[in-house]
């Protein structure tokens, strides 16, 4: 993305109506770093004339260098770290950071190994998903295996949260009935701005698009207003699909109250149980009411800031 689409990209964020508005800039590295840096900088700026709040993060797969470290710390942003797990987890592929996104490659082992790894590191957050193409998911095995590896990462947070300050993103945002917060959401919680211009529901969404030519694009953020969305067909519809009532062969799952899969990963025809999402979601929320410690659970959640009144055990 260049320094100008990156200051348009600020513009079109800070039209929407949100009182504190979250940006985080993906793959600046390189050439794409001045754009990021700009993007950055920009919206620090633009926050405080504006009066709203901004949180801002810089995900990347690699340790960021020393002055790079030190210039993100000055202007408050957090580092996210963009991880491929293809085996057990390897000192140099993890650095310090806020928040881990961990890509479950086929081969992905030791999830145990890889929470104490993060845990070590002062991660605060992790999120586990698998590592494909919206619209190229693994077979079924496969997605159970991503589904099994969560499921067991998720038992060791909890075994381990009176020592350890690391929780599960998606499954705190399951658990507090906020759709909005799980990660890869549609439009609840984030858009995708591509280094062309163009205006995506999610990053999934942009991976879509680039495959049916576009055709998932909402729009381009040098000419689109935040304020058309309302109107069109393409954002009803996933607006409709993200709620849970909006797709019939959750009907029938017990954690349906909990669960909103994203209507990129839906709108590929292969939701229901074999979904690899689907599969994400239900071993998540199944680890947590099936965990043998009862008051240990209750524990962990409460320090992760889910309300436990609200859930119906």
């Amino acid at each position: 993305m260049s320094p100008e689409m990156a200051r348009a990209a600020v513009d079109f964020a800070f039209s929407t109506p949100r009182p504190t508005i979250r940006l985080e800039i993906v793959g600046a590295e390189g050439a794409g770093r001045q754009a990021g840096w700009l993007a950055v900088e920009y919206a620090r700026r633009k926050a405080e004339w504006r009066g709203r709040g901004l949180a801002l993060s810089w995900r990347t797969a690699r340790r960021p260098a020393a002055e790079q470290s030190a210039w993100l710390a000055a202007n408050r942003v957090e580092v996210v770290a963009d991880v491929r797990a293809v085996g057990g987890p390897e000192r140099s592929q993890l650095f310090p950071a806020a928040r881990a996104r961990v890509r479950l490659a086929r081969g992905a082992a030791c999830p145990e190994s890889w929470i104490d790894a993060l845990a070590s590191l002062g991660v605060s957050q992790v999120s586990w998903e698998p590592d494909v193409v919206a619209t190229d998911w693994p077979a079924p095995g496969s997605a159970r295996r991503a589904a099994k590896f969560a499921a067991r990462a998720l038992a060791r947070l909890i075994e381990t949260h009176e020592r350890s300050g690391l929780r599960d993103e998606r499954a705190v945002a399951l658990l507090s009935f906020r759709p909005w917060e799980i990660p890869g959401t549609d439009l609840l919680s984030t858009l995708a701005y591509s280094p062309e211009g163009g205006i995506y529901s999610s990053e999934a969404g942009y991976r879509r698009a680039e495959e049916e030519n576009n055709s998932r694009r909402l729009g381009f953020f040098e000419v689109t207003r935040f304020s058309q969305f309302a109107s069109m067909p393409t954002v009803q519809a996933i607006l409709a699909a993200a709620w849970r009532a909006g797709h019939p062969e959750c009907s029938d799952c017990p954690y349906r109250e909990q669960c909103s899969l994203p209507w990129s990963r839906k709108s590929c025809g292969r939701g229901g149980p074999a979904h690899a999402w689907c599969a994400l979601h239900t071993a998540l929320m199944r680890g947590i009411f099936s965990y043998p410690d009862r008051e240990k659970c209750i524990s962990a959640l409460n320090k992760w800031g889910v309300d436990i009144s609200r859930i119906a055990w």
